[in-house]
């Protein structure tokens, strides 16, 4: 590639996809020096547009502590030092979220945990009621610590940032496949051929288009969220988390997010939006929920909620970083990082998340033929 100062760059590592997986590769590897060519189609139900950003620590019916979350969330927390980041700081906030207990026996099992070293750093255990009227909680619950990123405008100031460095092109449009030449490394732009280092897929459910990679590697998650006010008005100023999410946005309430494997329609549906209103009325005595706006977005998870990174299994200079799932906000900065240090150095995926496990599980069906 030639820079508009007629100087001759090195092959530039392409990057498909421009939601949090793929910013975040980007980030790591121009902190590194390489060069980047990022496409992005961003259809409106990406999952990394839809996000309302919240990393929950303890999460789940069994309220068990997120996967790694003391790894990955100290390494994001530490990422907002770079240089890069530094001055988007402010949209990485602390977020106090607040679980009530459903019964006398689940708050008895929490007051037993309550000084387990493991949840200390995030959960408070709460004894009787808040005292809050609209808030159903007679057993009391447990006080989390939690974190929210401001997903949308993160994307959107992030951009700016690393095309200042030189080293980074986003172009606002898809890189088809007719436009890319994996057995020669060369890339189309422009009518042009050129070469590329290494090319990584991280366009999320989309990945399911491509016949280079497996079938069946991600399952499509589908969440509805929504913007809403109450009726009676209520005055929760902190966060609740059971099932769903209640959020005060200060006019308004955030609701989110149902979690479907089956459905047969991707947008917003009023069984779907029956859903949140349900979880909601179990954590406050509300009459009725006034929509201002609701959406629906896919996310990419597998069949073990983790995950997947690593090389073709038949092109050495194709990647792929994606099956974030639910968790991408907290595990796209840390994933990204050893994504790079394996295409970059050679350090080995740790195997939990090298997406060839799909096969360990006796699932060679899934790879596309030869």
């Amino acid at each position: 590639m030639v820079s508009s100062a007629g100087t001759i760059k090195p092959p530039p590592i392409l990057i498909v996809g421009g939601g949090l997986s793929g910013l975040w590769l980007a980030i790591n590897l121009i902190e590194r020096g390489e060069y980047v060519v990022l496409f992005d189609a961003p259809k409106p139900n990406a999952a990394s547009r839809i996000g309302a950003g919240v990393i929950n620590p303890i999460t789940g019916k069994r309220a068990a502590k997120t996967w790694e979350v003391d790894t990955f969330l100290q390494y994001l927390i530490q990422r907002f030092e770079s240089p890069y980041l530094n001055s988007l700081k402010y949209l990485l906030q602390p977020l106090q979220l607040y679980r009530p207990f459903k019964t006398a026996f689940e708050a008895n099992e929490w007051a037993g945990k309550s000084a387990d070293p493991n949840f200390a750093p995030f959960v408070h255990y709460q004894f009787g009621t808040k005292g809050v009227p609209e808030l159903i909680d007679p057993f009391g619950g447990i006080n989390i610590q939690g974190y929210r990123l401001q997903v949308n405008s993160f994307i959107e100031k992030v951009i700016p940032i690393l095309s200042q460095t030189g080293r980074f092109q986003f172009l606002n449009k898809p890189l088809l496949k007719s436009q890319l030449f994996l057995d020669s490394g060369e890339f189309e732009l422009d009518g042009k051929r050129e070469s590329y280092r290494f090319v990584v897929n991280c366009t999320g459910t989309d990945i399911l288009q491509d016949s280079d990679w497996p079938a069946k590697c991600v399952v499509p998650l589908k969440g509805q969220l929504g913007f809403c006010t109450f009726e009676p008005p209520t005055n929760v100023d902190f966060g609740l988390s059971r099932a769903v999410f209640v959020l005060n946005e200060g006019s308004c309430f955030l609701i989110g997010s149902t979690y479907e494997l089956d459905f047969e329609d991707e947008s917003v549906t009023d069984v779907s939006t029956q859903q949140l209103q349900d979880k909601a009325q179990e954590l406050l005595a509300i009459r009725n929920i006034h929509w201002l706006n609701q959406q629906a977005g896919l996310r990419p998870t597998t069949f073990d909620r983790k995950p997947l990174i690593g090389k073709h299994f038949r092109y050495d200079n194709y990647f792929m970083l994606n099956g974030l799932g639910t968790k991408g906000v907290l595990i796209a900065p840390l994933t990204a990082n050893i994504l790079a240090d394996n295409m970059l150095k050679n350090i080995p995926i740790p195997k939990e998340l090298n997406w060839n496990r799909l096969l360990d599980k006796k699932r060679a069906s899934i790879l596309p033929e030869s």
